[in-house]
C-alpha cells in the first residue's frame, strides 16, 4: 500500500492522526525515511517524556541540627516515642 493509499484510507475510515502515523510506521512497503518520521511524530503520544523537576534538600548530618518537631517525627515513625513515654517527654536531646 502506498502512502497516498494510506492517506486515502485514513480519510475514508476516519483514522486519527496517531492511527495514521502508526499505519505508516507499520507499513513495511513504505519508504524507511517516511516510517522513521512517523515513528518520531508518534512517539510523544505513546511514550511521553518524563518531566524534570528541581529538588532541593538540606541534609542535616548531625542530630543536634534537627528541630524538636523533626526529632518527634523521627521518634514517632520509629516507635521510640511510645517506648520513652510519648511526644510530651523530651529528655534533653539537644
Amino acid at each position: 500500500m502506498t502512502l497516498s493509499h494510506l492517506a486515502d484510507a485514513a480519510i475514508r475510515e476516519g483514522l486519527t492522526p496517531l492511527e495514521y502515523m502508526l499505519a505508516v510506521l507499520r507499513d513495511e512497503t513504505a519508504d524507511p525515511e517516511r516510517r522513521d518520521e512517523m515513528a518520531k511524530a508518534a512517539a510523544p503520544y505513546i511514550h511521553p517524556r518524563l518531566a524534570s523537576i528541581e529538588a532541593s534538600h538540606r541534609i542535616k548530618s548531625d542530630v543536634r541540627d534537627l528541630s524538636d518537631a523533626e526529632l518527634i517525627a523521627i521518634a514517632s515513625s520509629t516507635g521510640i516515642a511510645e517506648e520513652t513515654g510519648g511526644e510530651g517527654e523530651h529528655r534533653g536531646v539537644h
